[in-house]
């Protein structure tokens, strides 16, 4: 998730409406971007560090479960997470809770029925879950 959200930019939209963009320009897989993340990230400033680390804990920290035996879409999960990033949520000191029931929802829509790996779809359901992320947290 830290590696996604490293390579991914809000931008202006683009013909299929996307607002976000992936700045990763070697062939697109998850092994890639985490292994160039990887390398990046060893270079990191203690506090570039401690602020991903900060992200990660927030968002893991908001989470409530409504039952214990819950499973969630992986692409989802990762999609909720970069969103947040992306629109200052776990950035910011402001309490929240995030909803396992909603990331359910989220996953149920149509960008996550047939989850891809390639970057059009990633970038498809990032711009998508952003919306729905600042849709939902707009008025906190």
């Amino acid at each position: 998730m830290l590696a996604l959200n490293y390579f991914t930019q809000v931008t202006e939209p683009d013909k299929e409406g996307n607002i976000i963009a992936i700045s990763y320009n070697g062939t697109f897989n998850w092994s890639n971007i985490i292994n160039e993340y990887s390398e990046q990230a060893i270079t990191f400033t203690d506090e570039v560090f401690e602020k991903e680390v900060k992200r990660l804990e927030k968002f893991l920290s908001i989470i409530e479960f409504d039952d214990e035996k819950t499973k969630c879409n992986k692409a989802a999960f990762e999609a909720v997470f970069v969103a947040l990033c992306k629109c200052g949520k776990l950035d910011s000191d402001e309490e929240m809770i995030l909803k396992m029931s909603w990331i359910h929802e989220i996953e149920k829509t149509e960008i996550f029925e047939k989850v891809l790996s390639n970057k059009l779809s990633v970038v498809t359901r990032l711009s998508k879950t952003l919306i729905e992320v600042e849709r939902k947290y707009a008025t906190t």
